[in-house]
């Protein structure tokens, strides 16, 4: 029985996970915190199953590896840090939020993207895996140097450690399931609308204590979408990058794992309700930046700007 077109497209889930959340709100006796802690450690396990490369992988893939590196921790989190500047001193619990935000990894979902967009998969999975073992030690150093102790950085490297080298050990655990595709696809959508219903939901009277500081948030993230987005973009389109690289970089810069800093922000941050705010709203951002993205994909990685190898001769 084949599998019904929207069950497979992300866009669909991630929209019911916005409506459901605005809809239903925070309820008292719902630890939003532990079921999200739950489903993003799900979501992960399952976006790792397949990461199958070898160290000859690595060595013939460390230039563009390197390159995502660099659009993931210097490139996003240095346009990251400028944009949350102007809340230091007005509104530092904001800058907490900005700072922790800046501190953390792409998202395993660049392998969804690379996927989507007929990016270069084998590239994003040994892009990602770099990333993360690399963000062991860093996430924990930038946090540190950016808030100070504001954040432990042992509780830091506690949660990394439980939401990156554990799903990486319970993915092996899931390889043996054997997972076919679909069924793969509609359970990573599921998480998907899961986390972004539990993180709106959780923390929807933050969108409706101060308007005005929400819209500033907001410009100024979509502002950190553009500039991630259009300066790996341009890059690579004049490098003579190609298409399956471009969608690789593109997304190590643009997309931070949002969930993740959410999570964290709320445990970690317990008593600061706008550390929250960078993170969930950058959430809707970078889910409508993924919805559109994948819509125009052909168009913004066309045949004319990035020729194929063939073509290109």
């Amino acid at each position: 029985m084949a599998v019904p077109g929207p069950l497979l497209n992300v866009r669909y889930w991630i929209a019911i996970g916005i409506v459901l959340g605005f809809a239903v709100g925070p309820r008292e006796d719902v630890n939003f915190s532990l079921l999200m802690i739950v489903v993003l450690m799900i979501q992960m396990s399952v976006s790792m199953d397949g990461l199958e490369f070898s160290r000859k992988d690595f060595t013939e893939n460390r230039k563009d590896v390197f390159i995502a590196f660099l659009c993931c921790f210097v490139l996003n989190t240095g346009v990251t840090i400028l944009v949350g500047l102007p809340f230091i001193n007005s509104h530092p619990e904001v800058w907490y939020g900005w700072a922790l935000f800046a501190s953390i990894p792409c998202a395993i979902a660049v392998v969804v993207c690379a996927i989507y967009m007929k990016g270069d998969v084998k590239l994003a999975l040994l892009s990602v895996t770099a990333i993360y073992m690399i963000s062991l030690a860093l996430t924990p150093i930038l946090s540190f140097v950016l808030i100070g102790n504001a954040v432990s950085p042992l509780e830091i490297l506690k949660y990394i450690v439980l939401f990156i080298a554990v799903p990486f050990g319970l993915s092996f655990l899931i390889r043996k399931l054997h997972l076919k595709s679909e069924p793969k696809t509609i359970s990573i959508n599921a998480m998907m609308m899961l986390l972004v219903f539990l993180a709106i939901a959780a923390n929807r009277d933050v969108f409706f204590n101060d308007p005005w500081l929400v819209l500033a948030v907001l410009g100024l993230a979509t502002l950190r979408l553009v500039a991630t987005t259009v300066i790996p973009w341009e890059w690579s389109k004049r490098a003579g990058s190609g298409r399956g690289r471009s969608v690789v970089y593109v997304s190590a810069s643009a997309w931070k794992n949002t969930g993740l800093c959410i999570t964290m922000a709320m445990v970690l941050l317990p008593g600061m309700q706008e550390a929250v705010l960078p993170s969930v709203v950058s959430l809707l951002a970078e889910n409508v930046w993924f919805m559109v993205m994948t819509a125009k994909a052909d168009r913004i990685w066309s045949e004319k700007r990035f020729p194929s190898p063939v073509q290109s001769q």
